[in-house]
C-alpha cells in the first residue's frame, strides 16, 4: 500500500486480499468474457501458490485454498487458452 509521504508498506489479511482478488477476477473477465462465474472461480483457485507452512493444517484450510494468488501465471494461462482457441478460428488462418 502506498504511504502518504512516499514509499510502500506491506498489507496482509483478507481485507487487503479481497480487493486484489476482485481485481484479478475483473482482469480474467476482461481477457475471457466467455467464462462463467464458476470457471473464473476455478481459475482463481488454481492460480494460487500453495504455502508449505499450511500443508499440515486441517482440511478446512486446504478447501479455502490459502496462498498467494499468482496473477501473472493466470494471465499466461489465459493467453495460452486464447492462442489455442484462435487455432480453431478460421478467420485467424
Amino acid at each position: 500500500a502506498a504511504l502518504p509521504r512516499g514509499g510502500y508498506a506491506e498489507v496482509t489479511g483478507s481485507s487487503a486480499s479481497a480487493a486484489r482478488v476482485a481485481g484479478v477476477a475483473a482482469l480474467v473477465r476482461d481477457l475471457a468474457p466467455d467464462l462463467d462465474p464458476a470457471a473464473v472461480h476455478a481459475l482463481l483457485a488454481g492460480a494460487r501458490r500453495p504455502l508449505e507452512a499450511l500443508a499440515e493444517l486441517s482440511d478446512v484450510t486446504r478447501v479455502l485454498r490459502a496462498g498467494p494468488l499468482d496473477a501473472a501465471a493466470l494471465v499466461r494461462a489465459l493467453d495460452a487458452r486464447a492462442a489455442v482457441l484462435a487455432l480453431d478460428d478460421p478467420r485467424v488462418l
